[in-house]
C-alpha cells in the first residue's frame, strides 16, 4: 500500500509518496497539469494507493483526474490540517510529506466529500444563481447610493419595473449621472433575465 501527499499550487505541485512502513518512495515537484498528473500516478495504477490533497480552487479537476486512474483520493479541509498550519517552515515539500504521513497513520481531519454527477451540477447552478443575485444587489445598491448623493430616493421596488424610474430623474440630474444610471439599469435588467433562465434550469 502506498500513501501520497499532494500539495497543489497553481503551476508546480509537490508529490510525496511513502509505503505502509513510512519509507519514502519518491518526492518531487510536478507541473499542475492533467498530463503531468497522469504521468506521475500511472505507475501506481496496478498498486493500491491513496492520495491526500487539501481542498482548494483546483481540487475538483485533480480529484476527477485521479479517480480516472483508479486512485483513492482523500480531500481534507486545508484549515484543519493543524500539523501543516502550525509548521514554522511551511514549504510545499513539508506539506506534501505531512499529508502523506497523516494519511498513512489515519490521522487526517474529517474527509471533505466531493460532489459528483447531478449533485455537482445542481451546486454549480445554485452558486451561479447566488452570484448573480449578489452582483445584481450590489449594482442596485450602487445606483441607490449614487442617486442619494444627488438628493433622490428611489421607491422600494423600483428595479422590478424595467427602466421605470429613468424618465422621472431625466432633466433633474447632471447628464453624466443620467448616463451612468442608464448603463447600470440595462445591466440590472439583463442580469435579472439571465437569473430567470438559470432558475428555469434549476427547476
Amino acid at each position: 500500500m502506498y500513501y501520497a501527499g499532494f500539495d497543489v499550487a497553481s503551476k508546480g505541485s509537490y508529490l510525496y509518496v511513502q509505503d505502509r512502513r513510512g519509507r519514502k518512495v519518491e518526492g518531487r515537484e510536478i507541473s499542475t497539469t492533467r498530463a503531468a498528473i497522469r504521468e506521475a500516478f500511472k505507475k501506481y495504477r496496478s498498486s493500491l494507493i491513496e492520495v491526500a490533497i487539501e481542498s482548494g480552487n483546483q481540487t475538483r479537476w485533480i480529484y476527477d483526474e485521479l479517480k480516472k486512474l483508479g486512485v483513492r483520493v482523500y480531500v481534507v479541509n486545508a484549515n484543519k490540517v493543524k500539523a501543516i498550519a502550525a509548521s514554522k517552515r511551511k514549504t510545499d515539500k513539508i506539506d506534501a510529506r505531512v499529508l502523506s504521513e497523516l494519511l498513512r497513520v489515519d490521522a487526517l481531519p474529517h474527509e471533505v466529500m466531493m460532489a459528483e454527477g447531478r449533485t455537482r451540477e445542481m451546486r454549480d447552478l445554485m452558486r451561479a444563481r447566488q452570484t448573480m443575485v449578489e452582483v445584481n444587489t450590489s449594482m442596485m445598491n450602487y445606483v441607490r447610493g449614487l442617486l442619494r448623493q444627488e438628493g433622490v430616493r428611489l421607491p422600494a421596488r423600483v428595479f422590478s419595473q424595467s427602466g421605470g424610474f429613468q424618465q422621472e430623474i431625466k432633466g433633474r440630474l447632471p447628464a453624466h449621472i443620467v448616463q451612468i444610471i442608464a448603463r447600470y439599469s440595462e445591466l440590472i435588467d439583463k442580469m435579472a433575465e439571465e437569473r430567470k433562465k438559470l432558475e428555469e434550469k434549476i427547476k
